[in-house]
């Protein structure tokens, strides 16, 4: 295999992926195999996969939100997320879907 970025000892800090189950955009493959090659190259990451998610998250954007926040919270900042959370963002589907589209 040749040397990728996931084999650079340069590399510093987390990583975390997340892929909808239903993306129509990036398939689930591509995914996967990033997280092998991670594998392969002894780095560590998180991987959230979203049941039934499309490629814009619309039908579960605060869950999103929220896993992203709490995983910034514990990385960036060393500690636990704190038990609050970032207020929703009210978001009308169908602009989303067009901004998109």
């Amino acid at each position: 295999m040749p040397p990728t970025w996931t084999s650079r000892t340069g590399w510093l800090g987390k990583l975390l992926l997340i892929h909808g189950e239903m993306d129509d955009q990036v398939h689930p493959d591509h995914t996967l195999r990033l997280a092998d090659r991670l594998i392969a190259a002894d780095k560590d990451f998180e991987l959230l996969i979203v049941p039934g998610a499309e490629h814009t998250f619309i039908d579960c954007l605060a869950y999103v939100r929220k896993r992203c926040w709490d995983f910034l919270v514990r990385e960036l900042m060393g500690t636990q997320p704190p038990a609050y959370r970032p207020t929703p963002i009210a978001i009308d589907p169908e602009l989303l879907g067009e901004l998109f589209a």
